[in-house]
């Protein structure tokens, strides 16, 4: 893992020691504060943006489950015929059984058992039109998924608005920076489902031998996700210098933490009431870069869980990543 890099005076300026767990709107100016101080940060959704997002989930999780020999007809080409520098590898449908794994040193540290068995849809942005879409002239259980390209597609360009509208409050010249290069070579960016199976002695261990995939930093500009209380996934906070889960009750407060005057779904009092009602959005190597460290990418691990875990999460790329 790379380092984190040292504290600015910017982290010690008054007013920038929100909780973590405050939800906030986009253009609040803490959203900023946060970044520089963290890495990470919890935005709020409309209930139209989190029931988009359920939505996504739920039918990615109905593809996930069907069975392998069904789910492995939806694997995508390796090269896209009009951007040849976009990256398509396990595009569509991905399972990592346990005797798939590669004996690498550096793979051997970040796949542990507890990351075997996953199943996963991967989809590159620039990429939909190669992508091997379920129900798109299926005849089995495929067929049965509907709206699941439409759906998947909305939710992901849903995440990586968010996204580039954050980059353009960091820096408008990185988010001039990224659309150039999308223009000239295809968007790089990914959304993916991952289905984690359940590891029923996960619940009696300890974070650390609960590690399916163990810390890491994401190479684009911001990786994000919606909240939930699966209890799967780890951010470190550099404020704290200490793990802090993103996935349990704790990291959103009481009633989910506070939030601005927009429109949150289910909201009381101007409270989110649920971490579905916001995403959580680290950033990555690529911001880390561009800023010099003054916004920190920000080590991550994926933990086993007692129950299966659906995560449907966007990174948002360039060709410089």
């Amino acid at each position: 893992v790379r380092r984190l890099g040292t504290p600015s005076d910017f982290d010690r300026a008054p007013g920038c020691f929100l909780e973590p767990l405050m939800a906030l709107c986009l253009d609040d100016p803490e959203v900023l504060c946060q970044l520089r101080r963290r890495g990470f940060v919890a935005l709020c959704l409309t209930p139209q943006e989190r029931l988009l997002l359920e939505r996504a989930r739920q039918l990615s999780l109905a593809f996930l489950s069907m069975p392998q020999r069904e789910a492995a007809k939806y694997r995508g080409s390796a090269r896209h015929p009009q951007h040849n520098r976009l990256a398509l590898h396990g595009l569509g449908y991905v399972f990592q059984p346990v005797s798939r794994f590669c004996t690498c040193l550096r793979c051997a540290a970040l796949h542990q058992q507890g990351y075997a068995d996953r199943r996963q849809f991967h989809h590159v942005a620039g990429a939909s039109d190669v992508c091997p879409w379920p129900a798109e002239g299926s005849t089995g259980e495929g067929a049965a998924l509907g709206d699941f390209r439409a759906t998947f597609e909305s939710g992901a360009a849903l995440l990586s608005s968010l996204c580039v509208r954050l980059l353009e409050q960091v820096d408008v010249n990185a988010a001039a920076e990224w659309r150039s290069q999308v223009l000239e070579h295809g968007d790089p960016s990914v959304c993916d489902a991952f289905l984690y199976p359940a590891a029923a002695a996960a619940v009696a261990k300890s974070a650390e031998e609960r590690e399916a995939m163990c810390s890491h930093l994401d190479p684009g500009w911001f990786t994000l996700k919606q909240g939930s209380l699966d209890g799967g996934l780890e951010v470190f906070d550099r404020s704290s210098q200490a793990w802090v889960n993103v996935e349990e009750a704790t990291f959103y407060g009481p009633g989910g933490g506070g939030c601005c005057g927009r429109d949150v779904a289910n909201s009381a009092d101007g409270a989110a009431a649920a971490p579905l009602d916001v995403v959580v959005v680290f950033a990555g190597e690529r911001l880390a870069s561009w800023t010099e460290d003054e916004i920190p990418a920000v080590p991550h691990r994926a933990l086993t869980c007692g129950g299966d875990r659906l995560s449907f999460i966007f990174e948002l790329r360039d060709h410089a990543c």
